[in-house]
C-alpha cells in the first residue's frame, strides 16, 4: 500500500525489481490528496528479494521487500 504523504498532488511512478534487476511491475499516476492510496498484491510473486522504487517529481525512495 502506498499512501500520498505530500500536501499537494504529485505524479508518482512505482516500479518493482527482482534481485537480478529486471523490472517486473510498473505503474505511474497522479495522486491528488494525502488520503489517496495505491495497492498491489504480492501474492503471485515467487519467494525472494525484491526492490520497490517509488519516485515523485522531486523524491526517490527504494525499499527492499522479502517475499517468503
Amino acid at each position: 500500500r502506498v499512501v500520498n504523504s505530500f500536501k499537494e498532488s504529485t505524479f508518482l511512478t512505482i516500479s518493482l525489481y527482482n534481485i537480478l534487476g529486471s523490472r517486473i511491475f510498473f505503474d505511474s499516476f497522479s495522486m491528488i490528496s494525502n488520503e489517496e492510496t495505491f495497492k498491489f498484491n504480492l501474492k503471485d510473486l515467487s519467494p525472494g528479494m525484491y526492490f520497490l522504487h517509488l519516485q515523485s517529481d522531486d523524491h526517490k525512495l527504494i525499499r527492499p521487500i522479502l517475499r517468503q
